[in-house]
């Protein structure tokens, strides 16, 4: 592409610059507004989230959007925050981060570790490496109150597991916050002659299931009167 006058580099100032060629456009009351630049690195005039500017220009553009479609001003995002959730089963771990903040979680990498588990090389959902008793995650992006799922194979699980969760992510204004959580899991055998309700999930156990439970958590058993537990 030949680079345009007025040449290779425009000042910004800031952002002050941007905001002044779109509160001109919005005084001509136009039908339409037309931003001609995305992603033109090479000329310098990407309004496309980076390193240097972070989400600055997309924020401005909705601002300004929001105004020539009549509305106000969008409100800024004031972070994100991840939290974890996890499930054991014999043979993996279930893992889910839920961005409970109103911004964009960015850039994920969330690492798990345990002393009691062997990971394998099998991790269903993302981009991700397993090394004995380390896995690590990279995540894109996960959306104001979404979530990211993706599922761990490990070797098979013992009575008493241990898992520490971190997570280090980016907010649009690329800056950097972290995610730690501990989970303990304590097994328990179930055997009933009937199907059960355990939390909700059906469970058939007539020869005896082995589940994982979090140590000190609540749980709701439906069940015909005959249910042996041990654990």
């Amino acid at each position: 592409t030949k680079i345009r006058k007025p040449g290779r580099v425009v000042d910004r100032e800031g952002g002050r610059l941007y905001a002044r060629l779109w509160e001109k456009a919005l005084e001509a009351s136009p039908h339409g507004v037309v931003i001609m630049s995305w992603n033109e690195w090479h000329e310098g005039t990407e309004i496309e989230p980076s390193v240097e500017y972070g989400f600055q220009y997309l924020n401005a553009t909705a601002k300004y959007a929001a105004l020539f479609k009549g509305g106000g001003p969008v409100e800024g995002c004031r972070g994100a925050e991840l939290r974890a959730y996890a499930e054991a089963v014999e043979r993996g771990l279930r893992l889910r981060l839920v961005n409970m903040g109103n911004c964009p979680a960015l850039a994920v990498v969330a690492k798990v570790e345990s002393p009691d588990v062997d990971f394998g090389q099998r991790i269903a959902g993302y981009l991700a490496w397993a090394m004995g008793n380390a896995a690590v995650v990279h995540i894109p992006l996960i959306e104001p109150g979404q979530s990211a799922e993706f599922f761990l194979a490990t070797s098979p699980l013992k009575d008493s597991v241990d898992i520490g969760v971190e997570a280090v992510y980016y907010t649009p204004a690329l800056t950097a916050a972290r995610l730690r959580q501990r989970f303990s899991f304590v097994a328990l055998t179930i055997a009933s002659p009937a199907p059960l309700l355990l939390n909700g999930t059906v469970l058939r156990a007539e020869r005896g299931v082995k589940v994982w439970l979090l140590r000190g958590s609540l749980v709701n058993i439906t069940a015909p009167l005959r249910v042996n537990l041990e654990g």
